[in-house]
């Protein structure tokens, strides 16, 4: 009996010991150091292994928001320093797991002399933007009535090196990391700390998403438990989690400057007062009502769904114990998707991207099982995979009579009008019954061909593999019009064909769409049905947000008001009223085409024109050239060093740079000049009647502003001038390049001049 439980116990132990361990991805808040010691010894020492779960720890890029990495789900959970009831307070749908450090970390370092927020009144702070706006460090400065131009704002280079040669007066710091370094230097220095003067924050947070909060409960709860066992060992072994860090995961900072910070992250942690990870309810809701008071945060915002508990009381369990069994049964479930259809999803670079997919990013979450896109060139090609059960689902797609043979469908998650793009020279198109006679295109499998071609039988479809194929048709003339969703529609004309096409009419017929799942597996129907129901309102409209710039006002149906007309009003009334219907979706049409016209013609950024519109100019003015002899030069200019300004300053001070010459340019140039980006930090200004001569005095004028410009991160920028005009004998391509070739030369000449194409 001994030796058959023995045997038993050893088969048991076998089988548990070969689960599969469920990998998750968790977002750390910087650089492998002592900060993040707590899930660091997790992972080592084996407690997230004996939780169930293989967790992949990954370190912030400099670039990178950690709350939008979690939200846009590449990682399931983050840990960050910010204070997240700034991030609730914009409604993003977040929620707190636990909080590691009882009072915030973010100070300000300042010279000696510098003692109090009002002692940096006109000196020079070194302060990122996020700090300055949405940290314990703005509610400080607010509370001593201070503003950001109170000051001068250094962009942060991250680095305690800048105060320690004395170029900044202050700088915002981790009172874990810059003071290790300045005090090695035996640079004097004070700490401006929030607490001090009743600023009580918490940082250190584990966070992640509402749904994955929600739907991987049990999994959270692992997490929390394991990284609270992490972070208890590793208060207690600081020695051995030091050394593990320095010699497996950085070298980045020396032992001492490890071990220096792991004391002052037991002073943040205080876990011999607070229990390890445990979320101060009352702190959280004091530090929000503070925010509001100090009107950094909207009065209307709230903490609802914010805590973990209050996210996920009093919820019944989304899938049975049959459910998640079955699902658990399966190895993975393949996905087919459109792979060129924005901005509702695509193929990009074998990644699957667009409003569907980040859709399904939130069902993966709500699953162990993994959800493989299966890639495929077309629309055709994945509807025949579908039904060849090469792909389990469809990610995005309409019921029909023909389609239900071979799939079931979800709810459906997305809803667009039908619309009909034509050449702009098209009169409105009100009804599409209208237009039956006509030669209309649609791609290749839609719903719509079907649904259309029953409902009439007469309409003149003609089907095409892409939509942009159709679309082409419509602007060569070869085609009345082209069938598709408004979405779709509007995003193709803002990034391809503004100048050609327009939206000539929106139809009462809607795009339903859903997700199709093979009909010989209902239970998977159950599962995604409950799935699609499950996600909040919130996280929608979050992801129509991110997709959708362009937005529709719904038309009135006037369906009613017409039948309650007929009858009581004579028909020219009637004409008159038809009249005026259509000049209100003529007049609304317009007004849409006019707001994709200027954002498919501008840079987003600068807000000049873009590259595609500088092409556009360049050849009509080629062309005149060509035919009336009407001169015309370009300059082309480039900003002097700017890699090392996006490299020391970050991409937001370099994008503030960019807005700046942007600005200098517009203000700067004559009212029949053009000016637009050309890439990157490269501008092109078109000189209209203009000789190369008098361009060039144009550019050394922009020159002069540009150098003496007081930016505000303080650096002076400079730029290089090409300058080149149009003759006989060249086309488009060889004058760009000749004031290209000028720019450069100006940059070997040693930058900041301006050279003129001599040819």
């Amino acid at each position: 009996m001994k030796i058959a439980v023995f045997v038993f116990l050893i088969l048991f132990g076998s089988i548990t010991s070969s689960a599969p361990l469920e990998k998750v991805t968790l977002q750390l808040g910087w650089k492998y150091q002592f900060e993040f010691a707590g899930f660091i010894a997790a992972k080592e020492k084996g407690f997230y292994k004996e939780a169930g779960l293989d967790v992949d720890l990954k370190e912030r890029r400099a670039d990178m928001d950690v709350v939008d990495a979690v939200l846009n789900g590449h990682a399931d959970y983050g840990v960050t320093d910010a204070d997240l009831s700034f991030v609730k307070a914009q409604n993003k749908p977040i929620v707190l797991l636990a909080n590691y450090f009882k009072r915030s970390a973010l100070v300000f370092i300042s010279k000696q002399t510098l003692l109090t927020p009002h002692d940096l009144a006109g000196k020079k702070v070194m302060i990122t933007e996020e700090q300055l706006h949405s940290s314990s460090l703005a509610l400080l400065l607010k509370t001593f009535n201070m503003k950001a131009d109170d000051f001068q704002v250094i962009p942060h280079s991250f680095s305690a090196n800048n105060f320690i040669r004395g170029d900044i007066d202050a700088m915002s710091a981790f009172i874990s990391n810059e003071p290790y370094q300045i005090t090695q230097s035996k640079t004097p220095y004070n700490i401006i700390d929030p607490s001090a003067y009743g600023i009580h924050t918490y940082n250190g947070n584990l966070f992640t998403t509402y749904s994955t909060a929600e739907h991987q409960k049990q999994r959270a709860q692992k997490l929390i438990a394991a990284s609270n066992r992490g972070w208890a060992y590793a208060l207690d072994h600081t020695e051995e989690i030091a050394e593990l860090i320095y010699k497996k995961y950085s070298q980045e900072k020396p032992m001492d400057g490890l071990l220096y910070e792991a004391g002052a992250i037991k002073k943040l942690i205080l876990p011999d007062i607070a229990e390890i990870g445990s979320v101060n309810r009352e702190l959280v809701q004091h530090n929000f009502d503070a925010l509001k008071a100090a009107e950094l945060i909207a009065p209307s915002a709230d903490l609802n769904s914010f805590f973990f508990d209050a996210a996920t009381a009093s919820k019944e369990p989304l899938f049975s114990k049959q459910e998640l069994d079955y699902i658990q049964s399966l190895e993975k479930i393949s996905l087919c998707v459109h792979p060129q259809w924005m901005p509702y999803e695509k193929i990009e670079h074998g990644r699957h991207i667009g409003i569907s997919a980040d859709y399904f990013n939130l069902l993966r979450k709500m699953i162990p099982t993994p959800i493989r896109l299966v890639r495929t060139s077309s629309w055709t090609q994945s509807l025949e995979f579908a039904r060849q059960r090469k792909c389990d689902l469809l990610s995005l797609v309409a019921p029909t009579p023909e389609r239900k043979k071979y799939w079931n469908f979800t709810s459906p998650y997305l809803s667009s009008p039908l619309v009909i793009a034509t050449r702009t020279d098209e009169l409105f198109v009100a009804d599409i019954e209208n237009v039956l006679d006509k030669k209309l295109g649609i791609v290749k499998g839609y719903a719509f061909s079907e649904l259309l071609r029953n409902k009439y039988p007469s309409i003149g479809l003609i089907e095409f593999d892409t939509l942009d194929e159709g679309l082409d048709k419509v602007a060569q003339g070869e085609l009345f019009g082209f069938l598709d969703s408004l979405a779709t529609i509007g995003y193709a004309l803002q990034n391809h064909y503004i100048s050609e096409l327009k939206i000539a009419g929106k139809f009462d017929d809607k795009y339903e769409l859903g997700i199709g799942i093979r009909n010989d597996d209902p239970k998977l129907l159950t599962i995604f049905e409950k799935m699609i129901n499950a996600i909040p309102a919130v996280e929608r409209q979050a992801i129509i947000n991110k997709w959708i710039a362009v937005k529709y006002e719904k038309g009135t149906d006037h369906g009613l008001l017409w039948k309650a007309l007929a009858g009581m009003v004579v028909i020219g009334l009637l004409l008159l009223y038809r009249h005026l219907v259509q000049a209100k979706y003529l007049k609304e049409i317009a007004k849409q085409n006019e707001l994709l016209l200027k954002l498919s013609i501008t840079d987003k950024l600068t807000q000049v024109y873009n590259r595609a519109k500088l092409d556009d100019i360049l050849q009509e003015q080629f062309d005149l050239y060509r035919r009336y002899r009407r001169p015309f030069s370009i300059i082309m200019m480039d900003i002097d060093h700017f890699k090392s300004i996006n490299d020391n300053c970050g991409h937001l001070t370099g994008d503030a740079v960019l807005i700046g010459i942007a600005d200098i340019l517009k203000n700067h140039i004559r009212h029949t000049d053009i000016v637009g980006r050309w890439g990157g930090e490269e501008f092109m200004i078109i000189c209209l009647h203009n000789t190369v001569e008098r361009a060039a005095i144009l550019a050394e004028k922009l020159r002069a502003q540009i150098k003496a410009h007081h930016f505000k991160h303080e650096q002076q920028i400079t730029a290089s001038f090409g300058v080149a005009q149009i003759s006989d004998g060249i086309n488009i391509e060889q004058l760009v390049k000749q004031a290209d070739d000028a720019l450069y030369k100006a940059k070997n000449a040693g930058r900041n001049k301006v050279i003129t194409d001599k040819r």
